[in-house]
């Protein structure tokens, strides 16, 4: 697992754009508009971090990240979505994501979550070796 690597998964292509033109500078991007196609892309090629849209045709952004955790892997989750529903947020959060943005973004404020989320999951392999 590239500890740079991320996947991005967003149905609107134009929010797909811009969240390459912010992170690709950074981090090596997988990118996909299906929600489906972003699982398989997950488990070939496993990642730290995954932005997901939260509401996405076919299986929603929860779902996706639902299916991740069933297969195994723990990675920091950041959604993405238009919701401003608090019960939304917290239900996520219990759920197991990482964090929660509300589009429109601020590009600084989305690569510092996304550094955050990186360093986190380190700092989480860093503890498990240690055990």
């Amino acid at each position: 697992m590239k500890t740079n690597k991320l996947l991005i998964a967003d149905d609107d292509g134009i929010i797909l754009e811009v969240l390459k033109g912010t992170l690709s500078k950074k981090y090596e991007l997988i990118t996909t508009t299906d929600s489906k196609e972003a699982l398989g892309l997950f488990l070939s090629d496993p990642t730290l971090v995954a932005i997901l849209d939260l509401n996405m045709p076919g299986v929603s952004g929860k779902d996706l990240m639902l299916q991740i955790f069933a297969a195994g892997y723990k990675p920091n989750i950041i959604f993405l979505t238009a919701e401003t529903d608090v019960k939304t947020a917290v239900e996520l959060f219990k759920t197991g994501a990482h964090d929660y943005l509300v589009k429109p973004f601020n590009s600084v404020e989305l690569m510092s979550r996304v550094d955050k989320a990186f360093e986190m999951a380190e700092l989480r392999i860093i503890n498990e070796n240690i055990q």
